[in-house]
């Protein structure tokens, strides 16, 4: 579900990054938008299964122009590296493909995330821009159809 936070750099409370800012107690701090789930090891294999099921629906979500201008594929930084990246899709990843998962999958990259979290850095003055809620939603309808699809599987689970 999408997201607006501000995530302290938990590198350490003392590191700046190049675009972090201090928050009321002095710590840095980044401003992200998001759209994402964490899911557990059963809803994620389901995940993975449908992205093969239907992968002509998924890479319509996540090769979209407009998703790719705001988030990047799952090739582009990981977390740890992000604090660095203006965006990015899939916080962490698996280094091989994951079990009972064929190995030689054209989409691979799309099942070895262990996340589906797509993310996009925006500027200390984005909210003070007239138009910062037309953006904001801009970047979020780019996240929703990729965000319909995991919900679609999730669903299920509930």
């Amino acid at each position: 579900m999408p997201h607006l936070g501000r995530l302290n750099n938990h590198n350490t409370a003392k590191k700046q990054t190049k675009r972090s800012r201090l928050d009321h107690k002095g710590t840095p701090c980044e401003v992200w938008l998001t759209g994402n789930y964490w899911l557990p090891t059963n809803i994620l294999t389901a995940c993975r299964n449908e992205i093969m099921a239907n992968e002509k629906q998924w890479l319509s979500c996540v090769q979209s122009k407009e998703f790719l201008h705001f988030f990047d594929g799952p090739d582009c930084a990981t977390w740890e590296e992000s604090w660095n990246a203006e965006q990015g899709f899939g916080l962490t990843k698996l280094k091989k493909h994951p079990a009972g998962f064929p190995a030689d999958y054209e989409h691979i990259r799309y099942l070895r995330l262990k996340d589906y979290c797509c993310w996009h850095h925006v500027s200390d003055d984005f909210f003070s821009q007239p138009d910062w809620l037309d953006r904001m939603e801009e970047i979020f309808l780019a996240a929703k159809p990729m965000m319909d699809f995991m919900n679609s599987v999730i669903d299920d689970y509930e």
